[in-house]
């Protein structure tokens, strides 16, 4: 993909921004602690959509993404079934309030994944390409068989987002259940290079400043 150009946050806005962004989700996390190692994929089960998107973070449904330019706002969109629209549920604007930079374009991968290409923050040096993504689930299925797959490294526990959530040890990805509502936050915010302890561990603090927004919409 082409390289973002940065539009507009300055070194000193975004290295505040991200810090306030570790010191908020380490608060929340509560000091939970690993139960398993820390390599490897976390997998549903074979033969769902979802197992692609756990193991590597790439769209989950098969479905070609279409691009479009950041929304200004939106209502919440359910189906008469209560299936959410990803996109439409977090307009540009809750993104950047959220997480501190500014929303490139939302690539919607049907209604159920939104994936958010966004500018790059000071705390992460050298990233490009960098985005977010919320993939909701017609039901806990998934996060079931996340938690029990032997690939997963077992899950560390987070506090404070829902009725439940975790992270995988194995991928780090972050699954939250709220009522019937079940959804896996993902992001790719440093480079692909860059695979210190300190990096991983404020895009992971995003995650969760994210995954809070999308609670405030439900």
């Amino acid at each position: 993909m082409r390289h973002l150009r940065r539009i507009g946050i300055s070194q000193a806005v975004g290295q505040r921004l991200a810090s306030l962004a570790v010191a908020g989700a380490l608060s929340a996390c509560g000091g939970a602690t690993a139960t398993g190692a820390t390599t490897g994929a976390a997998s549903p089960p074979a033969g769902t959509g979802a197992a692609t998107a756990a193991a590597t973070g790439a769209p989950a449904n098969g479905t070609t993404p279409t691009s479009t330019a950041p929304s200004s706002g939106s209502s919440v969109a359910r189906a008469a079934d209560g299936a959410v629209n990803a996109c439409a549920l977090m307009p540009a604007a809750a993104i950047q309030a959220a997480i501190g930079t500014s929303v490139v374009e939302a690539v919607p991968y049907g209604d159920a994944e939104c994936r958010w290409r966004v500018e790059p923050l000071p705390a992460f040096p050298g990233a490009t390409d960098t985005w977010v993504d919320v993939q909701f689930f017609a039901n806990d299925i998934p996060m079931t068989h996340v938690e029990a797959a032997p690939d997963t490294g077992g899950v560390t526990a987070v506090d404070g987002l829902g009725d439940r959530a975790f992270r995988t040890n194995s991928f780090h990805h972050l699954w939250v259940k709220h009522g019937s509502d079940v959804y896996v936050v993902r992001s790719r915010m440093r480079s692909l290079s860059d695979t210190t302890d300190a990096s991983r561990t404020a895009g992971e603090a995003i995650e969760v400043l994210l995954a809070r927004a999308v609670l405030a919409q439900l």
